[in-house]
């Protein structure tokens, strides 16, 4: 089916390349997402892509590479010199949730690692051994004037600290919009980097995409 679709495009996906073969040869769980961006690559264009634009061609791709935390495997993302992935290997749909960022730089992806990835994890190493509390890395937001509003919000808690859902919505300059404010910090691609992990709810500790526990370890080491 693939071969059939692929016939029929006047163009390559970028990603589909030598590095992305070999890599779709990984075991357990990096084959099925690294397949399942593969197979993004060729059916997405058909319906979202000529929508969006998504996976036309690009001279830059989204560099990704994983990060073994000491909580569980992050990917981390560059492009342009900038990170703008960091987010947990175990979110559900994490393969959807790549190509989502791909889809907004209308670019693809490939499998190495970048300066800006060696920073990265160098400081969440120290992050992770309670020697860090901020961190210093170029960053670039891949979200919606919303998303970015929220995530912005969300980067000034500071180090230690929670705040609730209603209190970055008002931060954030939406108070009326506590649910959606909820689903923009849901969709924050860069986990830790900026800390989602630092908002909770009213009455419960909240939900995160790397999981409750992760996100009580993260409290805790902050302690």
């Amino acid at each position: 089916m693939r071969r059939e679709i692929h016939r029929r495009m006047s163009w390559q996906p970028y990603w589909h390349s030598n590095t992305c073969q070999r890599n779709g040869n990984q075991r357990g769980y990096w084959k099925t997402a690294w397949n399942t961006l593969r197979c993004q690559a060729y059916i997405m264009p058909r319906s979202i892509g000529k929508r969006s634009g998504a996976y036309f061609p690009s001279p830059m791709s989204i560099c990704i590479s994983r990060y073994n935390s000491s909580l569980g495997i992050l990917l981390l993302g560059s492009f342009d010199d900038r990170l703008v992935l960091c987010d947990w290997a175990s979110r559900r749909n994490s393969a959807e949730f790549i190509a989502s960022v791909a889809r907004r730089l209308k670019t693809g992806i490939d499998w190495k690692k970048t300066p800006v990835m060696i920073m990265a994890k160098s400081q969440l190493d120290e992050y992770f051994q309670g020697r860090r509390i901020s961190f210093d890395i170029p960053l670039l937001f891949t979200g919606t004037d919303f998303q970015t509003d929220v995530w912005s919000a969300i980067s000034e808690i500071p180090y230690g600290s929670t705040q609730s859902y209603s209190e970055i919505a008002f931060r954030s300059r939406h108070p009326e919009a506590v649910r959606a404010v909820a689903n923009a910090i849901g969709a924050n691609r860069l986990s830790i980097i900026i800390p989602c992990h630092r908002v909770t709810g009213i009455n419960s500790i909240g939900g995160y995409a790397g999981g409750i526990s992760v996100k009580e370890s993260l409290l805790s080491i902050e302690r």
